[in-house]
């Protein structure tokens, strides 16, 4: 009842303490006992934030949140806020991700990505060969290879200082909204044209021919207990031992979260949303 409008939840993360943050139209959030209270720092709630579109805890614990100009890092005891005044830029981040080496990389829309190593940040554009400024999705390979799904120009790699673009048969002008690496294979969310599997060779497409729930991707997560779950427009499925479960075909999934066993939350348009036992309820918070 903090709030008289309805709040979007947009991401959903479990930190290291194993807190549940919640990353909302408004703010942040910490749920706790079927409660969400603002997320506090140093007695500062940050219950009054614009849109928050990405969310990730670095190697450090500090938890970066994309805004739609610049991001956040927030710990313990400090909330630093980054854009174009100290090196990064004044765009919408939208996805972000840790390296193996720890190292922070972030998804702007517009401006390429940037990489920030503790010190400053590095910018990844057009001038290292990286043709679209709108970067969507961004996952990293064990062996420290970065995927880079952009809006408007296919899917490329980074590695070794090089951007090299993989040359695979999407339809041109689809956006890649979403990258997870699972079980040896990168698999690959796309705006239009549902899932698609690549194992390095060849690409197997998946759609609502195979039981997605829509072909519009809008996230992807992986859990320990083997399944890959696929967040669309239009509900939820996870995928495992090569076939499609739905478990939600209604409202469109933001964000994933695992908690404890066999139990995720599912961020929607709709509220939060509690999966187990093969059944999804509404989460309700008081």
């Amino acid at each position: 009842g903090i709030h008289t409008h309805p709040i979007t939840i947009t991401k959903i993360l479990q930190n290291r303490k194993g807190q549940l943050i919640i990353a909302t139209t408004y703010g942040l959030f910490v749920l706790k006992d079927s409660t969400a209270s603002p997320f506090i720092v140093k007695g500062i709630p940050l219950d009054k934030l614009p849109p928050i579109l990405a969310l990730k805890e670095d190697f450090n614990g500090a938890i970066w949140a994309g805004l739609s100009s610049g991001v956040l890092r927030i710990t313990d005891s400090t909330i630093n806020y980054f854009n174009k005044k100290n090196g990064l830029c004044d765009n919408a981040i939208i996805d972000i991700i840790t390296d193996a080496e720890g190292n922070i990389w972030l998804a702007s829309d517009g401006q390429g990505v940037y990489r920030f190593s503790g010190a400053q940040f590095t910018m990844l554009d057009e001038t290292v060969g990286l043709p679209s400024a709108q970067v969507m999705s961004i996952e990293a390979h064990p062996n420290g290879t970065l995927y880079l799904g952009t809006y408007d120009a296919g899917l490329y790699s980074f590695h070794n200082g090089k951007v090299l673009k993989l040359h695979l048969p999407f339809p041109s002008g689809s956006a890649i909204n979403a990258l997870k690496y699972f079980k040896g294979n990168l698999w690959i969310g796309m705006s239009d044209y549902g899932l698609i599997k690549y194992d390095g060779k060849r690409l197997i497409p998946f759609n609502k021919k195979q039981q997605l729930p829509s072909n519009l991707i809008t996230c992807l997560y992986s859990t320990s207990n083997d399944k890959l779950w696929i967040g669309t427009i239009n509900g939820a499925s996870y995928f495992q031992q090569d076939s499609f479960h739905t478990v939600l075909n209604k409202g469109a999934v933001q964000g994933i979260v695992s908690i404890g066993k066999d139990s995720l939350l599912l961020a929607t348009n709709k509220g939060l949303k509690l999966y187990h036992d093969d059944r999804v309820a509404s989460f309700i918070t008081n």
